[in-house]
């Protein structure tokens, strides 16, 4: 009897097992085919970082963000002192003084010249001769005088720190395709003085999201803070392991862009590299309607054209905020890039959402910002 009750209860709990893995496999390939292993799952891994590094100091949540940092420019070296004008050589103290000339005594009537009678008649009359002036008494010679002392130039007062935050960081959700299917948390942290910024990824994927990624996605873009904003000098990506670690650096001085493959092309400005495109208008906010700029990966470089499109109000966990659509399109027409800022928030992007070519499934992931912080 105790066999034969025991042998359904094992069967049944076997059977239960095998549904749970067969319903595991379904939700897996469930999620693949929204996906589409396509362009868009590639760029999603982008935000994916399985081993986060130490997070440092404390950041704190803020409602507003902190305004963008301005450009410092590098400081101008003084200008040279003012050297005297050279005085003419006076000569020196123990000189013997200069001799004059001899005074030539005049009578008061000088003789008349030998001439001869008839010639006399016809002759003008003598011409009186002044005496000659005699030479003046020297100078006395001036006393050598040391130079004026010439007074220091003002230097211009040392201008003061520029109180930017050290680091913030944009954390929001992700998810993919039409049916807004969440994968996990992304975003972009940002590190900056005043004249050099680092953005990096942020990423943690949740539930079956980590079924679909294999190893660790880094990306980051470095370089400088200029009047035109960012001048990136260095992307980055790495997936998993350090053998597949792609640089694209950007040589300002010659001209060239570095890509994969020893690849070279020519620098065209404006140039952006991926991630800082994103935060671009942060540091320099859109003049007109319509901008382009060439864009760089660690494999090559494209043109995008932003259009500013529809306003739309943005409810996110910290507001209600109205947001700018700026859209740049792939050459056929299609969006690639999508990025919604606001004035209110410097520009910095409160959602972005990128998307694959048709070619690889059209499918699309979207990141939502829902909390800014900031480390003073």
């Amino acid at each position: 009897l105790v066999g034969s009750a025991s042998t359904p209860h094992g069967i049944g709990s076997a059977r239960s097992s095998a549904e749970r893995v067969l319903l595991g496999a379904l939700a897996g390939s469930l999620v693949i085919h929204l996906l589409g292993i396509s362009g868009a799952a590639d760029w999603l891994s982008d935000f994916y970082r399985y081993d986060e590094p130490d997070p440092g100091p404390p950041m704190r949540a803020v409602l507003k963000p902190p305004p963008p940092p301005t450009y410092q420019a590098p400081a101008q070296a003084p200008p040279p002192l003012r050297r005297p004008k050279p005085r003419p050589l006076q000569p020196p103290m123990f000189s013997a003084p200069p001799i004059a000339a001899p005074a030539i005594a005049i009578d008061a009537e000088p003789l008349a010249p030998m001439v001869d009678s008839a010639a006399s008649a016809t002759a003008e009359p003598p011409v009186a001769v002044s005496p000659a002036p005699t030479a003046p008494e020297p100078a006395p010679v001036a006393e050598a005088q040391a130079p004026e002392p010439v007074a220091d130039t003002p230097t211009e007062p040392a201008r003061p720190a520029l109180r930017v935050p050290k680091r913030i960081d944009l954390v929001g959700t992700l998810f993919v395709g039409d049916q807004g299917f969440m994968v996990g948390t992304g975003g972009f942290r940002l590190r900056h003085d005043g004249n050099r910024y680092e953005i990096s990824v942020l990423g943690q994927p949740k539930g079956l999201a980590k079924l679909m990624f294999a190893g660790e996605f880094s990306g980051v873009s470095r370089g400088a803070i200029t009047p035109n904003g960012l001048q990136p000098s260095e992307y980055v990506e790495e997936r998993g392991r350090s053998d597949k670690r792609e640089v694209a650096t950007l040589d300002w001085e010659m001209g060239v862009i570095r890509l994969r493959d020893d690849k070279v092309v020519p620098i065209e400005p404006p140039v952006l590299d991926r991630l800082s495109v994103i935060l671009q208008f942060y540091y320099q906010p859109p003049a007109a309607t319509e901008l382009s700029m060439r864009v760089a990966g660690t494999r090559g470089v494209d043109t995008y054209t932003f259009r500013r499109g529809e306003s739309e109000r943005l409810e996110l966990p910290f507001g209600n905020v109205e947001a700018h659509l700026w859209r740049a399109n792939f050459d056929n027409g299609d969006p690639r890039i999508e990025i919604w800022m606001s004035p209110e928030y410097h520009y910095l992007p409160l959602r972005v959402r990128i998307h694959a070519r048709k070619e690889f499934g059209g499918r699309f992931a979207t990141l939502n910002i829902d909390e800014i912080r900031v480390e003073d």
